[in-house]
C-alpha cells in the first residue's frame, strides 16, 4: 500500500528492543540518539528501543541467509523469509484481506468508536507481526490522530511511514510488559507459526489493551478445501483426480511447522482461548473462504463476480509464492530439494490451468477488554 507521506531520512524507520545488545552503544551517533529521543517524546506510546535501525550495521545482525533467502535471527520457530520477495507476497495477502473484508478490520463500528478522538490519552494502535507495515500504514492514514506501532521479527524498513507510525524489531513472545495498558486496538495476523504458547500471548496482549480496547486476530488454516468446501486430498503423484498439489505443500508445511512447535491449530482453538481469558469479553468469530484462483463465478451479480475474480487472483499469486517461501524450511527439515521443486512446479501448473478448484480458509476473531464492575 503506497503511503502519501514523504520519507524523512533523519527519522528512525524501525527500532529494536535489545536484550543481549547486538549493537554496542558507542556505534550510535549523537544524532541517532537525538532522533530516538525526539521519537519517544512525540509518541503516544513508550518506545522500549534505544537505537534506530541502520541497514548497513544491523541488517547483518538481525537477518541471516539460508537457501538463498533472508530470515530473522530472533525467533527460530518462525522460519519464513524476511526479504523483498516475501514482502511482495505479504502485500498480495494484505490486499486479499482488504478485498475479502472490505477494509482493514472487522467490527467496523466498534473499532471506529474505540478509536474516536476524545479528551483523554492519545489513541494508540498496535500491529503484531506487521511484516511490510501495510496494515499499520493503512490504520495510521485512516486514524491520523492515533499513534500506530508495528512490531515484527523483521519488519520491512525500506518504505516511507506516516509521522504517526513507527515499526519495531521485536519478538512479542518474550513478553510485552513494557506496553501494558497502552493500546486501544491490537491487531495480529498470521503469527501462529512463530508462537508456541498462544494462550499466554493472548493473556499478555490483553494486558496491553486499555479498558474497552479491542483485540483483532486473523489466522490462516492450512487445510485446503475443494469446490464444495470439503477437505481435498494432497496430491502425491501427477494425474490423480480430486487431489491438489496446493493441498500437498500446505500439508507438508503444516506437519513440519507443527512438529517444530508452532501453533498451527490456533485458528480452530482461538475462540475457546479468548473465552477463557478473564480480561476479555464479547468474543466474535467468523470464517471466510477465499478461492485460490479466479475460478468461482457469479453469473447473477456482476459486481460480486468481479470481486471474486480479484480476490481469487490475489490468493492464487500469494499461494504460488507461499510454496517458494516454505521451500527453505522443508529442505532444512530433511526434504530433498528436487522433491520440493517438483511440488512447486506442479503447483504452478495447477494454479496456471486452474485444473483443480480449491479454497483457502481464514479465521477472524475479535474480543474486547472488560471494564471493571461498578
Amino acid at each position: 500500500m503506497a503511503s502519501k507521506f514523504t520519507y524523512d531520512p533523519y527519522r528512525p524507520h524501525a527500532y529494536y528492543r535489545h536484550y543481549d545488545d547486538p549493537v554496542s552503544p558507542d556505534t550510535t551517533s549523537a544524532g541517532d540518539r537525538d532522533d530516538d529521543a525526539r521519537s519517544e517524546s512525540t509518541s503516544g506510546t513508550p518506545a522500549p528501543s534505544v537505537y534506530s535501525f541502520r541497514s548497513s550495521v544491523d541488517g547483518k545482525v538481525l537477518l541471516r541467509e539460508a537457501q538463498g533467502r533472508k530470515f530473522n535471527t530472533q525467533n527460530d520457530l518462525y522460519f519464513l523469509p524476511a526479504d523483498e520477495q516475501e514482502y511482495a507476497r505479504l502485500d498480495m495477502q494484505h490486499r486479499m484481506h482488504l478485498k475479502g473484508i472490505d477494509g482493514l478490520y472487522i467490527r467496523k463500528d466498534d473499532v471506529r468508536k474505540v478509536l474516536a478522538p476524545d479528551s483523554g490519552a492519545q489513541k494508540a494502535i498496535l500491529d503484531v507481526g506487521c511484516g511490510t507495515g501495510a496494515w499499520a500504514i493503512g490504520m495510521a492514514e485512516e486514524f491520523p490522530h492515533a499513534q500506530v506501532v508495528g512490531i515484527d521479527l523483521a519488519p520491512c524498513t525500506s518504505r516511507p511511514l506516516p509521522d504517526n507510525c513507527r515499526l519495531e524489531f521485536d519478538d512479542v513472545t518474550l513478553g510485552m510488559s513494557h506496553y501494558h495498558n497502552c493500546f486501544d486496538l491490537i491487531h495480529l495476523r498470521c503469527v501462529g507459526n512463530g508462537v508456541k504458547d498462544y494462550p499466554a500471548l493472548i493473556e499478555d496482549l490483553s494486558k496491553c489493551l486499555r479498558l474497552g480496547g479491542i483485540l483483532l486476530i486473523v489466522e490462516a488454516d492450512l487445510q485446503v478445501l475443494n469446490s464444495h468446501k470439503e477437505p481435498i486430498e494432497p496430491a502425491f503423484r501427477p494425474g490423480k483426480p480430486n487431489q491438489s498439489w496446493v493441498a500437498r505443500i500446505c500439508f507438508e508445511a503444516y506437519n513440519t511447522m507443527k512438529a517444530r512447535g508452532s501453533s498451527m491449530d490456533c485458528g480452530r482453538q482461538l475462540l475457546s482461548w479468548l473465552k477463557n481469558e478473564p480480561l476479555l469479553k464479547g468474543e466474535e468469530y467468523q470464517k471466510l473462504h477465499f478461492p485460490i484462483g479466479p475460478w468461482e463465478k457469479n453469473r447473477k451479480d456482476e459486481k460480486r463476480a468481479a470481486h471474486l475474480e480479484e480476490v481469487g487472483e490475489l490468493c492464487r499469486r500469494s499461494m504460488k509464492e507461499f510454496s517458494r517461501s516454505v521451500r527453505p524450511l522443508l529442505i532444512s527439515e530433511g526434504y530433498f530439494p528436487e522433491i520440493v521443486d517438483k511440488i512447486i512446479r506442479c503447483i504452478d501448473d495447477e494454479l496456471s490451468t486452474l485444473s483443480v478448484h480449491t479454497y483457502t480458509q481464514w479465521h477472524y476473531f475479535s474480543a474486547q477488554k472488560r471494564k471493571p464492575s461498578a
